[in-house]
């Protein structure tokens, strides 16, 4: 489990970098897809019905926000901007499966106290990773520092503290799902904080359209338990 943690921090974080923010999120949260199928295959995750129209519907929102970034960016790129987006595109997905693999692990390591699982993650992600620290030409700043010992205690581990426990009490693509509210909250959150801003770009038609999809599935398949 730790090694898909730090494999899904580091793909999502490149997926950042190399493309849009809205891309990056949207393509982690195929995860529900990877969730259900593996979990199907390979763990006998018992489904009905509605988990399938759940993930028709999720396909079906991320294509339709991946088109609209596409269609935005469509002729303004140069050939290395081009590649370096296709690297992102291809981060965001890997992220996404390894954020399955986590989301699995947690569902079937549902004995072990979370506190000491999640710490151990954490721990884990931050000496397999810490390599990249020297990547750059310079090391972070102390203020720097302190903003990823945020970043990785209050982004990373409390969420997982808190989904590890709602993992005991139901499926893991049913919890996969249930979290697809992030990315669409994203919007919400950016626009209260850069909403005032002269170059803020509100999410286009697609992105809202996608979106609503997404949460149609989720409510779906929410009722219909």
């Amino acid at each position: 489990m730790v090694s898909f943690f730090a494999a899904m921090s580091y793909f999502y974080l490149e997926a950042m970098e190399n493309t849009t923010a809205t891309n990056a999120i949207y393509l982690q949260s195929t995860a529900p897809i990877w969730t259900l199928a593996i979990g199907i295959f390979f763990f006998n995750e018992k489904t009905v019905p509605f988990d399938y129209v759940m993930a028709i519907l999720i396909v079906i929102g991320i294509s339709l926000i991946l088109s609209g970034q596409s269609d935005v960016a469509l002729g303004t790129k140069t050939l290395s901007e081009a590649t370096s987006s296709s690297w992102g595109l291809i981060c965001g997905l890997a992220a996404g499966v390894c954020y399955a693999g986590v989301i699995l692990s947690l569902r079937h390591l549902r004995e072990v106290p979370t506190g000491p699982m999640v710490l151990a993650n954490t721990a884990f992600s931050t000496i397999a990773l810490s390599w990249v620290l020297w990547q750059g030409e310079k090391l972070p700043t102390t203020f720097q520092f302190f903003l990823l010992g945020c970043f990785g205690s209050l982004q990373l581990s409390l969420p997982y503290l808190l989904f590890s426990q709602g993992l005991r009490r139901i499926s893991a693509h049913q919890a996969a799902g249930i979290v697809l509210l992030e990315p669409l909250l994203v919007p919400v959150w950016e626009w209260i904080v850069w909403g005032h801003r002269s170059d803020y770009l509100p999410p286009n038609s697609w992105s809202i359209a996608g979106g609503g999809i997404i949460f149609a599935g989720l409510v779906v398949r929410l009722l219909k338990k």
